[in-house]
Order: C-alpha cells, then sequence, then structure tokens
C-alpha cells in the first residue's frame, strides 16, 4: 500500500502481506520508490490533478534516468488515460528488473488518491492477460471497498 502527499516525487510501502511462493517480490515496508514508477505508484498519479502531474513530471526531467529519455513523459500521459478508463495500472520491471504488478487507487472522501493497493510478483508471472484481468477484478473489487469506507463516493459523468 503506497501513500502520496501534496507534491512528494515518490511513494511509501506502510503494509505488505508476505507471498507463500517461494519465489517472490519483496517491497520492504519502509521502501521509498518513484511516485511514477511502478503499478502503485501510476495508479496514485494517474488520477492526481493535472498541475500535481506537471509538478512531478518537472522533477523526474531532473533526474539522470529521464533526462535523455523524451518519450518518457508522453507515453505516461498516455498510460494515465488508460489506468483512469481502467481503474488499475500495470507495470512491467519499473522499479525492480523481472518484477511486474497491478494497483489500484484507493480514494478519500474528495475524491483523492491517497494510497494504493497492488499485486506484484516475477513478471513470469504477469505474462498472460486472463491472469492480469483476473487480479485486476479482485483488486478493484478491493479499492472500491476501501475507498467506500474511506467516504468515497464516485460521480456519475
Amino acid at each position: 500500500c503506497e501513500r502520496f502527499f501534496g507534491f512528494e516525487y515518490d511513494r511509501v510501502c506502510v503494509e505488505r502481506i508476505e507471498s507463500r511462493k517461494t519465489v517472490r517480490i519483496v517491497e520492504m515496508v519502509g521502501t521509498r520508490i518513484e511516485i511514477f514508477a511502478g503499478s502503485g505508484g501510476k495508479a496514485i498519479l494517474a488520477f492526481r490533478t493535472p498541475e500535481e502531474i506537471d509538478h512531478v513530471f518537472d522533477y523526474a526531467r531532473t533526474l539522470p534516468k529521464y533526462q535523455n529519455d523524451s518519450n518518457f513523459i508522453s507515453q505516461l500521459k498516455e498510460e494515465f488515460k488508460w489506468i483512469r478508463e481502467k481503474g488499475y495500472a500495470v507495470s512491467h520491471g519499473e522499479w525492480q528488473s523481472d518484477a511486474s504488478g497491478i494497483g489500484a487507487p484507493i480514494f478519500n472522501d474528495r475524491g483523492i488518491p491517497v494510497g494504493s493497493i497492488s499485486i506484484s510478483g516475477p513478471t513470469q508471472r504477469f505474462l498472460d492477460e486472463s491472469v492480469i484481468s483476473s487480479y485486476a477484478d479482485l483488486l478493484v473489487s478491493c479499492v472500491k471497498q476501501i475507498s467506500r469506507e474511506l467516504g468515497y463516493r464516485p460521480t456519475r459523468s
């Protein structure tokens, strides 16, 4: 579960449930990861205001890893459209090689994403679209319930 406050540029793991599988990806509690890398962070950032997203992108452009990647931000903006439509994000190798995940945002009573829940593991377990879809269905259902418990009431368009 990640939380994003204000104009922070990273997210922090605040809880985890250990997999029973012998090969797994472990994000330790307290780990800080860039908000724009990985499914949990992208799930949060995609639903922030355009100004907040641009602020984070301005920061990302200062990092050596992204300074020479002219497509990075435009690709993320396109991906954010998909994330907002589907309600979840998918990542492969963005913060750790051979790690993949699915993340969905948790909204507070004002409709602001304040955290996320993600399911992660070795990439080979996330290659089948039907597996991703079944995880995503379960995950989105879970975060919707948590968001409702926090007072979130989505508006109809």
